[in-house]
């Protein structure tokens, strides 16, 4: 079935997690291309735009970077309605926010759709931490799987998987919405033949 979905689409995608795990960072790396050392807290809420291209279609990121601060959660909270893709960041080598990810979970249930693609990400994954990772990847993978996400482990600072989890985000949401264009276009289709099945027949002019 040939869909009418246009070319150029919109994209909310949330980047959530506990603070220092390097969702800034992400941002950056993939937006900028750069990885700075030097860590700033982010305040309440940071948003940037980014291109993706995924076969005919021209995917417009609008990427908002949440506050991972616990007293910043019920402004951040508003942020999740309307989004389109969850990207949920721990750090390998600090299982406090490897274990944080599932009050992330808690809030994405009450205020997303559940079918909302979502990726979970273990940043800090760099050769010089292997010796310092606490978080090992078939405790993430297992986890991963369990709640339906995808899973990559990525380093910014190595500018390692970065591109990939946005390019699996953008696909991921780009296929949900060509499944409800077709799901809208058959529903459409259905209702215009039960309209015409359901017509009353005009009736032909007698003479007598």
């Amino acid at each position: 079935m040939t869909t009418h979905l246009p070319l150029v689409q919109t994209f909310k995608v949330l980047v959530v997690g506990e603070s220092s795990v390097g969702k800034s960072s992400l941002m950056n790396r993939f937006v900028h291309g750069v990885f700075n050392t030097e860590h700033t807290a982010t305040i309440g809420v940071d948003f940037k735009i980014a291109i993706v291209n995924i076969g005919e279609y021209k995917c417009r990121l609008q990427i908002w970077d949440t506050a991972g601060q616990e007293r910043f959660r019920s402004i951040t909270s508003s942020y999740y309605r309307g989004g389109d893709g969850v990207i949920i960041v721990y750090d390998v080598t600090n299982s406090a926010s490897f274990d944080y990810v599932k009050s992330q979970i808690s809030d994405m249930e009450h205020y997303c759709d559940e079918a909302i693609p979502k990726i979970l990400v273990g940043n800090k994954n760099d050769i010089t931490n292997e010796t310092n990772k606490v978080v090992s990847t078939r405790e993430a993978s297992t986890y991963a799987q369990e709640n339906q996400f995808i899973f990559f482990e990525i380093s910014v600072k190595d500018n390692k998987n970065v591109n990939e989890v946005f390019n699996a985000i953008s696909r991921l949401i780009l296929e949900r919405r060509l499944q409800q264009s077709e799901c809208l276009q058959t529903m459409s289709n259905n209702t215009r033949i039960e309209s015409t099945k359901n017509a009353i027949p005009k009736r032909k002019c007698c003479r007598y």
